[in-house]
């Protein structure tokens, strides 16, 4: 914990947005991350993997999540599965109250 900053910083982490009424949990992994204590928005990077609800399975460089907006995003690099389909964009922006995800800047899509 940097008590200057009231940032938590972390390794190997775990980290669930948990379900609610309408919206899915999302579960997140990746190699270190930090926690802005005050703010509750936090970052992630080193590989992170991400699950949102049973069906979209995402990987990426980063994520960062603003809690204040209630949006997961990236402007690095990621992949999405779901459904028998890969997803790959420049980024992505996930509106957690609301479930969507939209992928941004430059959107191939491959069936499986």
């Amino acid at each position: 914990l940097d008590a200057d900053s009231q940032e938590l910083w972390l390794e190997q982490v775990g980290l669930t947005i948990h379900a609610s009424a309408g919206r899915e949990a999302v579960e997140l992994r990746c190699a270190e991350g930090i926690f802005e204590m005050e703010s509750e928005s936090f970052r992630l990077r080193g590989k992170v993997r991400g699950r949102i609800g049973a069906e979209q399975v995402f990987r990426g460089q980063w994520v960062a999540y603003d809690e204040t907006r209630d949006l997961l995003y990236s402007d690095a690099p990621v992949e999405v599965e779901e459904g028998g389909a890969l997803y790959q964009g420049g980024g992505f922006r996930y509106r957690v109250a609301e479930g969507v995800l939209e992928l941004v800047s430059g959107v191939e899509v491959f069936k499986q």
